[in-house]
């Protein structure tokens, strides 16, 4: 390719091929570089994603033992009878359990 050109062409040829080697060694080390970088920010997710299960399920423990102290507070004030506690206390007790509730709504977000 080179040898059929003439010598004022020959300067262009030499530089124009190795313009073409130039790019095609950039656009190897960028898809390189692209599919590391790719490769750590999947780790980095993957990390961040682990996290927050942990997290979520510290979360989920910690309000099931809220739960279950709240259980126990309305097993006792219902007595050693077992028999119903009033309304009002009743009341509080559901409001107790909705707001512990809506608590791990916002928490788990």
């Amino acid at each position: 390719m080179l040898m059929e050109k003439t010598a004022d062409e020959l300067p262009a040829a030499v530089l124009g091929a190795l313009d073409d080697k130039h790019h095609e060694e950039l656009d190897d080390l960028l898809m390189r570089l692209y599919k590391q970088r790719a490769d750590e920010l999947k780790g980095e997710v993957l990390a961040l994603l682990e996290e927050k299960v942990q997290g979520q399920t510290v979360i989920a423990k910690n309000f099931k033992a809220k739960g279950a102290a709240l259980a126990a507070v309305a097993e006792a004030l219902a007595g050693a009878d077992g028999g119903p506690v009033d309304a009002e206390t009743q009341r509080h007790l559901d409001e107790g359990k909705e707001a512990l509730a809506a608590e791990e709504r916002k928490e788990q977000q």
